[in-house]
C-alpha cells in the first residue's frame, strides 16, 4: 500500500510538472485555447448533467468567455500576415463567443438540455477551427 502511495505521488509531481514545462512554452494564444478547453473538460461538460451545479457551472462559463474574448485578437501562427484568414479566424471566435453566451444564458434559465446543444455546438467549432488553424506540431 506504501509503495502503491509512492507511485501515485511521484506520477502526479511528474505530471505537474510535464504541464507547467508545456505551459511555460505555450504561446498566450495556446494558453487562451487551453484555458478553455480546461474549463470545458473539467467543469462545464460534467456540471451540465448536474442542474444543482448549475450556478458553479455559470462562472466557468465565463472563464471561458473571458478566454474566448482574449483569443478572439491573438491571431494563429497560419492566419499570420492573411488578412482573409485572420478575418474567417476572428469570424470563427465571434460565432464561438455567441455559442457560449447562448450555452451560459440557458443554463441560466436551468436549460440544461439546451446547455449541452450548445456545448455540443462549440465542440464542432472547436473541431472545425482546430482542422483550419491549429498547427501541426502542437497535439
Amino acid at each position: 500500500m506504501r509503495n502503491l502511495a509512492y507511485y501515485v505521488i511521484v506520477t502526479l509531481i511528474g505530471a505537474v510538472g510535464a504541464v507547467a514545462i508545456a505551459w511555460s512554452s505555450c504561446s498566450e494564444l495556446c494558453k487562451q485555447m487551453t484555458t478553455m478547453n480546461y474549463e470545458v473538460k473539467v467543469f462545464i461538460d460534467p456540471g451540465l448533467s448536474h442542474p444543482e451545479l448549475n450556478a458553479e457551472t455559470l462562472t466557468h462559463v465565463e472563464k471561458m468567455r473571458l478566454a474566448a474574448v482574449a483569443a478572439r485578437d491573438l491571431i494563429p501562427e497560419k492566419a499570420a500576415g492573411n488578412l482573409r484568414l485572420t478575418a474567417e479566424y476572428q469570424a470563427d471566435i465571434d460565432l464561438l463567443i455567441s455559442q457560449i453566451m447562448k450555452m451560459g444564458e440557458a443554463l441560466a434559465k436551468n436549460d440544461n438540455v439546451a446547455a449541452i446543444r450548445f456545448l455540443n455546438d462549440i465542440k464542432s467549432l472547436k473541431l472545425e477551427g482546430h482542422g483550419k488553424f491549429k498547427p501541426a506540431t502542437i497535439n
